[in-house]
């Protein structure tokens, strides 16, 4: 993992901590701050990587609400749902021929921390509520 910014490997090991805390059962994984622009900010080469749980997916209709956040936000999302794994050092082909369906998302997001410390939007699940 040498080519991996520790400041990531820290939030990673603070966030798994939390999912383990928090429980839950595991749904996916998410990307942020991807964008060409973000990871120049950052200076990392790759989106940040956060986890979904099935407790946080919430049926078509249903109310969320905001009390005790910070500075909530909600972002149109793309999802795509794995037919089969995709194992570690596919490639973008392999990784596209395992996506079994795509369909739209709502997120919320919580902006609680300014979006300046990797280590910190990683370890906080970026941003995910």
């Amino acid at each position: 993992m040498a080519d991996v910014d520790p400041r990531v490997v820290a939030g990673t090991t603070r966030m798994l901590e939390r999912q383990r805390l928090e429980g839950g059962t595991h749904l996916g994984w998410r990307a942020g701050f991807g964008a060409p622009a973000a990871m120049e900010r950052f200076g990392t080469g790759r989106p940040l990587v956060g986890y979904l749980t099935h407790e946080r997916l919430l049926e078509d209709g249903a109310t969320v609400s905001l009390a005790g956040s910070t500075k909530s936000v909600l972002e149109a999302e793309v999802a795509l749902h794995l037919a089969r794994d995709v194992p570690p050092g596919a490639t973008g082909a392999e990784a596209l021929a395992a996506v079994g369906g795509i369909s739209v998302a709502i997120e919320v997001a919580d902006l609680d921390v300014p979006p300046e410390d990797v280590e910190e939007i990683v370890a906080g699940n970026i941003y995910h509520r």
